[in-house]
């Protein structure tokens, strides 16, 4: 049986002692893909590579991982241009070929602001958990309860209003902001928590169980 490969973008980190910039992906995300019997492949944050990657290996669903700001976030303080670029080049590749795209965290963030949604700074998320409300909308499938926490990772936010009309907001926390979105007519998903960071059996991973269903 051929495996069924998860595209997943990484985070970049610096060494400044060594003068070194690489990628990073947390370990948990291949066991969680492992347990969908899934194989996580991670991809490098250089346009070029990352292209070379994805044409020479078939994905069934690419995954916008976490970590550092989009680089055009005014006072971003943790931003590398390069892999905005990589990302948004993978997006566009994922819809010209109707593979599904779940954007986590920083994700998310990018799924809306490339269709011009300005993201605000806002105290109260980064390093918390909090309460979170799920909309009558979210699909059944999920089993979401109308209120939980989530453990909270992000200083910016995406603003319940204005949205583009083709986004549907699935759960929102308790200031209004959004923490759960799908774009359906490109099959896209922004969770603004972290399934690999969660127990198996948790809120986002029941969301990430719900996409692997429909591959």
């Amino acid at each position: 049986m051929r495996p069924l490969f998860v595209g997943i973008t990484q985070r970049v980190v610096t060494v400044p002692h060594r003068a070194e910039t690489g990628d990073y992906l947390d370990h948990r995300w291949a066991q969680r893909l492992a347990d969908h019997k899934l194989t996580a492949l991670p991809l490098p944050n250089h346009l070029q590579a990352m292209r070379s990657v994805l044409r020479a290996v078939p994905i069934r669903l690419l995954i916008l991982s976490g970590g550092n700001d989009l680089a055009a976030l005014p006072g971003a303080t943790d931003a590398h241009p390069q892999r905005d670029e990589a990302e948004l080049a993978a997006i566009e590749y994922a819809r010209d070929r109707e593979i599904p795209v779940l954007g986590i965290c920083r994700g998310a963030q990018l799924l809306v602001s490339r269709l011009g949604v300005q993201l605000h700074r806002r105290g109260g998320h980064g390093g918390t958990v909090h309460g979170i409300r799920t909309l009558a909308t979210t699909p059944a499938p999920w089993a979401w309860p109308p209120r939980f926490e989530v453990a909270s990772h992000h200083d910016w936010v995406i603003p319940r209003h204005p949205l583009p009309a083709a986004i549907e907001v699935l759960a929102q926390a308790d200031d209004g902001t959004v923490e759960a979105f799908t774009h359906p007519a490109e099959r896209q998903w922004g969770l603004m928590w972290h399934p690999e960071r969660e127990a198996p059996g948790g809120f986002a991973n029941q969301t990430l169980r719900h996409i692997i269903g429909g591959l």
